[in-house]
């Protein structure tokens, strides 16, 4: 509803309120206004308020606040979902959903669904946002709408953390897109594949994707979608060890969302710059960034990007062994999380309090204690990514305990889980933590069986030379 009009009706409604009251007050039938007219008290407690009633009943319900395209509109930002890259919190600018077809659906009904399923995504309660989506593809839809669904489809099953079932989703849009001739979901799918491939470890066919989206976005002059993908290429980037071309991308994209004035893009970029700092050991530098980040989210109301930065001054802090200052951070970021439902996000804060329980009081048992939280957090969700790391932090803290049998099993559980969802990063970091568990245990064959395997997993997966080096070794 119009604000003008919103204090309009609320400004009439309190003044015949306390007329009403005055004549009650004074025991009065009714109120002379000129000799001529009265104001009787059955009118304004009658008449009156089934008037305002009428009035906003037929207002036009294009702006009313439940209204799917004023949800949309709140919503909508580059700011969807975060790449973790080392326990540090990247705004990749993506998955992206594609809106139109629920915009423009014609069938009450589906609009409901549509309108239920986008909810619960915003909600990210993932598993209901899937089941409506379900039933809205099995009926017959108009190209945009069936576009529409199986994109956000898509998007919410990445975020369940199951990369293949998404990528199917993503791949049989980018067909229709292609057939129905629309830009702007191909350039919309096209990230989400570049993103997806990032995740399944081919990062050729990830930089193929997003430089075709570019393109796209390009030729129809869609910015803040140039900007998206240039801060996603940044992210993809940063994950494979080349700081200097993730800088470079997400510069260019931090000066296209100053210029279009879209800040909560231009405060993903703040912070995924001062990610890059943390990653080179320039700490001083990384706060400002993040502080800079925090301020533009504080000023536009973008709760769940001031908890994530606020998570990455956590993660920085930790790698200064200053703990005390980390875990304030941490908890300040879980308790955002907890106001605003980031369940996900709670159970990742959850786990970095685990590492800093042990790094700083060698305490296993406590830190056994966060991990199984989180694993409960990401198994009452179903975020499966979630859950590989959740083993394989608990396999690493049975081994400390002296439990290798537990130990094992928590990581082949990691493993297979990392192989269905085609989480392959997490697999070559499973099978080093294997390699090395079996090392202590003097069964040199096996440890060095998983050793190679996982180090042929990196190399398949073009990995830096950094990474490569730090996983050489069994220390």
């Amino acid at each position: 509803m119009k604000k003008w009009f919103r204090s309009l009706i609320g400004a009439s409604v309190a003044f015949f309120a306390l007329l009403a009251l005055l004549l009650f007050v004074l025991h009065l039938p009714r109120i002379r206004l000129t000799d001529e007219i009265y104001l009787d008290s059955w009118f304004l407690n009658t008449v009156v308020p089934l008037i305002v009633a009428i009035i906003l009943w037929f207002y036009p319900k294009g702006e009313r606040g439940d209204n799917i395209e004023v949800l949309i509109k709140k919503t909508r930002g580059p700011i969807n979902v975060a790449v973790f890259k080392n326990c540090v919190i990247n705004f990749g600018g993506g998955p992206n959903d594609y809106i139109n077809g629920i915009l423009e659906t014609r069938n009450k009904k589906r609009r409901k669904l549509f309108r239920k399923a986008y909810i619960r995504k915003l909600e990210r309660d993932y598993s209901s946002a899937i089941r409506y989506l379900d039933k809205i593809l099995k009926a017959q839809l108009e190209d945009k709408e069936r576009l529409a669904g199986l994109i956000i489809l898509g998007n919410s099953w990445y975020e369940k953390g199951d990369f293949k079932r998404a990528r199917r989703y993503f791949e049989e849009a980018l067909l229709l897109a292609k057939e129905a001739n629309e830009k702007e979901a191909q350039s919309a799918v096209l990230t989400n594949l570049g993103i997806i491939y990032v995740d399944l470890g081919d990062s050729e066919k990830a930089e193929e994707y997003h430089q075709k989206a570019l393109r796209i976005h390009r030729e129809i002059g869609d910015q803040a979608g140039e900007a998206n993908n240039l801060n996603s290429l940044g992210v993809m980037y940063g994950k494979l060890g080349d700081s200097k071309k993730s800088w470079d991308y997400i510069q260019e994209a931090l000066r296209i969302y100053r210029e279009i004035g879209e800040r909560s893009g231009e405060a993903s970029s703040l912070c995924n710059l001062g990610n890059i700092c943390t990653d080179l050991s320039d700490h001083k530098k990384a706060e400002n960034y993040y502080q800079k980040a925090i301020k533009i989210f504080r000023e536009i109301g973008g709760r769940l990007g001031e908890a994530k930065s606020l998570d990455n001054l956590g993660v920085m802090y930790k790698d200064l062994h200053d703990f005390e200052r980390a875990k304030n951070y941490y908890q300040k970021a879980i308790k955002i999380f907890r106001e605003i439902g980031g369940r996900s996000e709670e159970a990742a804060d959850l786990t970095m309090l685990g590492f800093m329980v042990y790094d700083e009081l060698r305490d296993s048992k406590k830190a056994k204690d966060y991990f199984q939280k989180a694993l409960r957090i990401y198994r009452e969700i179903g975020k499966k990514s979630g859950e590989t790391g959740s083993f394989n932090n608990l396999g690493i803290i049975c081994k400390k305990l002296g439990n290798h049998k537990k130990a094992e099993e928590y990581h082949q559980e990691a493993l297979r889980i990392c192989r269905d969802i085609g989480d392959r990063w997490g697999e070559a970091t499973n099978l080093r933590n294997l390699a090395i568990m079996y090392k202590e245990l003097g069964n040199h064959k096996k440890a060095e069986q998983y050793h190679q395997e996982s180090l042929r997993i990196l190399k398949e997966l073009k990995a830096s030379d950094r990474v490569l080096y730090m996983f050489r070794s069994l220390d």
